[in-house]
């Protein structure tokens, strides 16, 4: 995957899931050296690697993690197409983002939505032939999580869906805080982007008041800007510039 193509992460999660139950069974046919799908002469190290990843695809755990991933990852998909293109879609994505951390919160809470992600995990474990397991409780845990449950969704609900989404809301809150969020308004003054708002919409006492000390005169930002959209609106949209 391509660190710097965000997209491509969240599409390698949804083909990963079309693919898996396949990529498991050409995996255990490498470490068992089946021929029936054709010569496995394969290096030492390859069979090494192949049946780590056995171990780990045959977990029931990895499978329910990565279903939680893929879901969770898809809600923010469209914000993170959004801050890879030009202004337009930049300033789009931070006005979603309040609207992205409300979903992930609601999904936390919906205990449907989660049952939901517990059964599709169930079924993409049941095409490899794994079924869920728990580990046994004791008094003092010290080497992993000591969990209350009842059943094994209510384990791997609080062991990983709920943990994961914490962590993605406290990540989301703290990268598009308050004052990134306010700075995106800026954004709005783009020509590209300032021509598709209503006159009526405009308002920018905010920013005024924000950056008041550096501005030569504040009082007449508002006839600035309405000479600056005046400006662009003669122009088709292809030219308005949109950076």
């Amino acid at each position: 995957m391509c660190r710097t193509r965000w997209i491509y992460g969240h599409e390698a999660y949804e083909s990963f899931f079309d693919l898996f139950k396949y990529l498991h069974a050409v995996i255990k046919a490498l470490t068992t050296r089946d021929t029936t799908y054709g010569s496995m002469d394969w290096d030492a190290r390859t069979i090494v690697t192949a049946t780590g990843l056995l171990k780990i695809y045959n977990s029931f755990g990895f499978v329910y993690a990565f279903i939680v991933t893929m879901h969770c990852m898809s809600v923010i998909k469209p914000i993170s197409i959004k801050l890879q293109y030009k202004t337009n879609d930049l300033a789009y994505a931070y006005m979603k983002v309040q609207h992205v951390i409300s979903d992930l919160k609601a999904m936390r809470s919906n205990n449907q939505l989660l049952h939901d992600w517990y059964e599709q995990a169930e079924a993409l474990a049941n095409d490899i032939g794994v079924s869920p397991e728990v580990p046994r409780t004791v008094g003092r845990q010290q080497g992993r999580e000591n969990v209350e449950y009842d059943s094994a969704e209510t384990y791997y609900r609080r062991m990983t869906a709920l943990p994961w989404l914490d962590h993605l809301i406290q990540q989301m809150q703290e990268r598009f805080g308050e004052h990134q969020i306010f700075v995106s308004e800026l954004f709005t003054l783009v020509p590209s982007l300032l021509c598709e708002q209503s006159a009526t919409s405009l308002n920018f006492d905010r920013l005024v008041d924000r950056y008041r000390g550096d501005l030569l005169q504040p009082a007449l930002v508002g006839t600035e800007i309405f000479r600056w959209r005046r400006k662009y609106e003669q122009q088709s949209s292809e030219n308005r510039p949109f950076l």
